[in-house]
């Protein structure tokens, strides 16, 4: 995989934890202030007109049922695809912010390659289509995606010094086939040939990995006035 997309795509994992406001949170900070309907609503607010992140990474062979959990400083962020639709899969993640559950949720094609390199003036992989957030155990809201870039490759530079290979890793209680690559004081394993990050290291010590995985997620949100999505059996 191209170096510079590897990064791309764990910035990405991480990023979410950083937009989120996970990281420095501990289970059951609410931050101070007040709670009830006006806290949540609020929380909402300042959310659903902040455009969301257009790739989210999915684990191999991906089906509506699976969650997957990602750690990070002490704070976790788990997701779920809840439903299909069309072909593509609704995944979830639910955020703690103070008193109130806000879930994000995104429309993502699993069709798509997000370790493909574009052609320069072509927009970068990207997976996702729709974007919704919403109070937990109420309806989802539609959100704004990201504009995506276009790639450019922009002037030629010291390529990076890095070494990279496979092995198998053992997480979250799975063996997993992984590519790895290392450069100055970071490693990073990500599910090989994917962007489904494993683990990533820095000076010897974790920043990241998958925590956990499941296969019995049920959404968090009520979609077109309390009607599920069509589950991926009813295909």
């Amino acid at each position: 995989m191209n170096m510079l997309l590897r990064s791309a795509l764990v910035a990405s994992t991480f990023g979410l934890f950083v937009g989120c406001g996970l990281l420095g949170n501990k289970p059951g900070d609410n931050g101070g202030g007040g709670g009830g309907a006006d806290q949540s609503q609020a929380m909402l607010d300042s959310q659903k007109d902040t455009p969301t992140t257009y790739t989210v990474s999915l684990p191999p062979n991906p089906k509506v049922g699976m969650w997957w959990e990602h750690s990070a400083s002490g704070s976790k962020m788990k997701y779920a695809i809840t439903a299909a639709k069309d072909d593509k899969l609704i995944v979830e993640q639910e955020m703690a912010m103070g008193e109130t559950t806000l879930v994000n949720a995104w429309l993502v094609d699993p069709s798509v390659d997000l370790t493909a390199v574009p052609n320069e003036g072509e927009k970068v992989a990207h997976n996702v289509s729709m974007a919704w957030i919403g109070i937990k155990g109420k309806e989802a809201i539609e959100r704004k995606v990201m504009e995506v870039p276009v790639y450019e490759k922009g002037e030629a530079g010291e390529a990076p010094d890095y070494t990279e290979g496979d092995e198998t890793v053992e997480l979250a209680g799975k063996k997993w086939n992984a590519h790895w690559v290392e450069s100055g004081d970071s490693k990073t394993w990500m599910v090989k040939d994917t962007g489904f990050l494993l683990k990533s290291m820095y000076q010897g010590k974790v920043s990241m990995e998958l925590s956990a995985v499941g296969g019995d997620a049920k959404s968090g949100l009520k979609w077109d006035g309390g009607g599920e999505e069509k589950k991926e059996e009813e295909k």
